[in-house]
């Protein structure tokens, strides 16, 4: 039997596709274009007489983008293939009708509309044949073994009315903070946003900034009180781009470097206002840093990087990005306040006995945190030193043999 979807799905669904494979299913991912959008004529070369289910998702969860839900429930109505639709993102937010659109199976979760986290719901059109998920008991129509969550459930329900009574109205508002949070930001040299521009949720908006790596503008940001993630290590658990990201053709050193905000009816103009001002900042801090140094260590997987200002050869400022344990963070954080306001040469003598020292003590097994933190900040001077060609000894910079090979 053969199953088609998209390459941008959620993991839910692209991870069960994979389960499913090996069990003997073929597999077909629709390529996303640069708008992040499914082409329906692709789609329907794409059925077989095989083809027993289409799964489109009707809103993407990163960069927001609108599939042609209705068009591809009409292709698939008329082949005969069922039509399954992830519409997470979109229920509550934007208007769905599933007999209009032809549409077979439909899943939703409460918390994306102010619900309760952890429970959910299938529409089913009549006449669907399911199999039980889990053995056991009666319950859902013997459907799904267990005691059904009822406080939850009623949750669900009443938050699901309060977003469809109200969808009209915050659309139309959310869609306003949107767009002007998408020219704000686009003033931003460099940025292009990802996903089309007119067929994308009114609450998400998904940009890359050329150069800037994702993880540092969210923790620069968050500093700023400002709440965003990013296409790397948000939904991967890893350092890798988002599929999603790579699924719409960015190159990995762009989509690296993208930032997703996602606002409500709760957000404010004042807010958005507040936003466009701190992110230029923010980009051109780490665009125009007169150091950047990066270490990181193979075996705990923690990375760090430095990012300093230079005044008349003064640390005026010193930012930090790190990846990994809480000792990795408390070394970057007490390394960065060691050096801040000192000459570049004092900072250039900072130690890592001087960093656990300042911290109060390491366990044995963290002490090469502290390491890997004397080591950013060199690598960050020596930066500076190579962009101003300014001479210095090699041998005052670490080669970091015990890295295992992995200095950034």
């Amino acid at each position: 039997m053969h199953i088609i979807s998209s390459a941008f799905e959620h993991h839910a669904v692209l991870h069960t596709l994979k389960k499913l494979e090996k069990q003997g299913f073929e597999i077909t991912l629709l390529d996303v274009h640069k708008n992040g959008i499914i082409d329906p004529v692709e789609l329907k070369n794409a059925i077989k007489d095989t083809t027993c289910l289409v799964t489109i998702m009707f809103a993407n969860n990163e960069i927001g983008t609108i599939q042609p839900i209705a068009a591809i429930g009409k292709i698939c109505r008329e082949k005969g293939v069922l039509f399954h639709t992830d519409a997470v993102q979109a229920c509550g937010h934007i208007p769905i009708d599933v007999q209009k659109m032809n549409i077979d199976m439909l899943s939703l979760s409460a918390h994306k509309f102010h619900g309760p986290k952890g429970v959910g719901a299938l529409y089913c059109r009549n006449g669907i044949q399911l199999h039980s998920l889990i053995e056991g008991g009666a319950q859902e129509r013997s459907k799904r073994a267990g005691t059904e969550n009822l406080p939850a459930i009623i949750g669900m329900a009443q938050a699901f009315d309060e977003a469809c009574g109200n969808m009209e109205k915050n659309e139309q508002y959310i869609s306003s903070l949107r767009d002007r949070l998408i020219e704000g930001l686009s003033d931003v040299p460099h940025s292009v946003v990802n996903g089309d521009i007119e067929n994308r949720l009114p609450g998400n908006v998904n940009m890359c900034f050329e150069g800037i790596e994702g993880e540092s503008l969210l923790l620069l940001l968050d500093m700023k009180g400002i709440a965003a993630s990013s296409g790397s290590a948000c939904t991967s658990g890893s350092l890798d781009p988002s599929h999603v990201l790579l699924a719409i053709g960015l190159p990995h050193e762009v989509a690296h470097g993208s930032l997703r905000l996602t606002l409500s009816e709760e957000n404010t103009v004042e807010e958005i206002d507040y936003i466009i001002k701190e992110v230029p900042q923010v980009v051109e801090y780490l665009r125009n840093a007169d150091g950047v140094g990066e270490v990181g260590n193979a075996v705990c997987g923690d990375i760090m990087k430095i990012y300093l200002k230079v005044d008349n050869g003064i640390i005026t400022d010193v930012k930090f990005n790190t990846f990994g344990c809480g000792s990795a963070i408390a070394t970057s954080s007490m390394a960065t306040e060691m050096i801040k306001g000192k000459k570049v040469e004092e900072a250039l003598a900072l130690t890592n006995k001087a960093v656990v020292e300042a911290l109060g003590g390491l366990p044995a097994h963290k002490i090469h945190c502290s390491v890997l933190a004397e080591e950013a900040v060199k690598a960050a001077i020596k930066d500076y030193y190579d962009k101003n060609n300014i001479p210095y000894d090699q041998s005052q910079f670490p080669d970091c043999s015990h890295c295992e090979g992995c200095h950034l």
